[in-house]
Order: structure tokens, then C-alpha cells, then sequence
């Protein structure tokens, strides 16, 4: 298995004949820039604002959805290219 741009739109949840992404990829995404923006917020104005252990909880949270899905999908694609 070698990791390609198709790899990684296949990844993404993008459908070739209707050219959009998954809801999944879309919520993940739609995810990630408000805590990153709330990230560098927190960065900027200091460790100390009882917020930046929120964010840094949502952020956490994230992770550990995201990181597992990705694995699970790089398995079914492995099986999928076992199968052919």
C-alpha cells in the first residue's frame, strides 16, 4: 500500500461522481479550525485562562477521534487492496 493523492481523498471520504466530500470528513473539518483558532488564542494570551484547559480538552477530544478513524480506514483500505 502506498500513500498517493487518491489515498488520501479516498481517506477523505471524497466520491468521484458526485465530487464532495463525506459528512464525516466535513464535520471533522469544520472541527478543527475553530479549535485551532481557539488554540492560538489561548497561546498568544497565556497558559493561565481557565479556558486554554478547555480548548486543550475539545482539542484532546478531537484526537482521539480522529486518530482512531484514521487507523480503522487505513485497515480497510489495506483489506480492500488484499481483496484485488
Amino acid at each position: 500500500m502506498k500513500i498517493s493523492r487518491e489515498f488520501i481523498f479516498h481517506w477523505l471520504g471524497y466520491n468521484k461522481v458526485t465530487k464532495h466530500y463525506s459528512k464525516w470528513c466535513r464535520v471533522l473539518t469544520y472541527l478543527f479550525w475553530p479549535l485551532a483558532a481557539l488554540e492560538a488564542i489561548a497561546w498568544f494570551v497565556g497558559g493561565d485562562v481557565w479556558w486554554t484547559l478547555l480548548v486543550n480538552g475539545l482539542a484532546a477530544l478531537y484526537l482521539l477521534v480522529s486518530v482512531p478513524s484514521f487507523a480503522i480506514e487505513l485497515i480497510r483500505i489495506a483489506y480492500r487492496d488484499d481483496q484485488h
